[in-house]
């Protein structure tokens, strides 16, 4: 039995696809943006000098960064994979705020805020680059004073 196929119907498919993946990657910029505003919450009190800041901070914003990074290289967003990555590095081993250094915070944050809502897919070229070793090179320097 010889079956007639519609030469249109994979262009329909990978169109229904698309739009698909699309949505998506609405609903994950969407959930990273309300991310971005609890790890924003955290940094208020990190901001903050005359509040008692729990220890438990540390441990949220690790929980906050480790998700971003875990979805953003499904949906494309390469950059705020590797920015929630150093995040996560810099603090995963903190058990106190007062170990912290929250400036190394507020950068990560900021970076990933430029990404998102600039929506700044894939890696980010050389400014992506830039923007790694500026942070790394943060890192290094608060972890040596």
């Amino acid at each position: 039995m010889n079956t007639i196929t519609d030469p249109n119907s994979d262009d329909r498919l990978e169109k229904d696809s698309r739009q698909g993946i699309d949505k998506l990657k609405d609903t994950y910029l969407h959930w990273t943006r309300t991310q971005l505003k609890k790890l924003h919450s955290h940094l208020h009190l990190l901001e903050r000098d005359d509040l008692k800041i729990p220890d438990s901070v540390v441990a949220e914003i690790f929980d906050l960064a480790h998700n971003i990074k875990g979805l953003g290289g499904s949906f494309g967003y390469y950059l705020m994979t590797d920015i929630a990555s150093s995040l996560c590095e810099y603090v995963r081993y903190m058990d106190k705020i007062t170990d912290v250094h929250t400036d190394v915070i507020v950068a990560h944050v900021a970076a990933m805020d430029v990404v998102i809502y600039q929506e700044i897919e894939g890696s980010g070229g050389d400014e992506g680059n830039e923007i790694i070793v500026r942070l790394q090179k943060m890192i290094e320097e608060k972890s040596s004073a």
